[in-house]
């Protein structure tokens, strides 16, 4: 089995679209949303490859207002980012970020949440 596995995307449409590599199964480690202009389009691009994730701090604060913890170079951008974008997220897309998991445990071929 081939596993493309995935980290900080945040909401860089751009960079999914450009994965040619062809693989079994999407792992996805947190930080789908932030910083960018296509949350929507992300989770969307995850969604249609079944993609099995896990939460990271961004989608926490993203969909529970939050603090992100982010570091000072980066902070003011992440807070602009939720405000302007996370009400143009659809109840479907903030569901799909409350639904994931802190963690999972993959063994063999299956993914658990933890």
């Amino acid at each position: 089995m081939k596993y493309l596995i995935l980290t900080d995307i945040h909401a860089n449409i751009d960079a999914l679209q450009a994965i040619e590599e062809s693989f079994d199964r999407l792992l996805v480690l947190g930080d789908i949303v932030d910083y960018g202009a296509a949350s929507k389009e992300a989770i969307r691009w995850l969604l249609d490859r079944d993609a099995t994730a896990i939460s990271g701090n961004h989608e926490y604060a993203m969909t529970t207002g939050a603090d992100c913890r982010s570091s000072p170079l980066s902070y003011a951008l992440s807070a602009a980012t939720r405000v302007h974008f996370r009400p143009l997220l659809s109840s479907e897309s903030l569901d799909y970020l409350r639904s994931l998991p802190a963690g999972l445990k993959i063994s063999g071929g299956g993914c658990n949440p933890r």
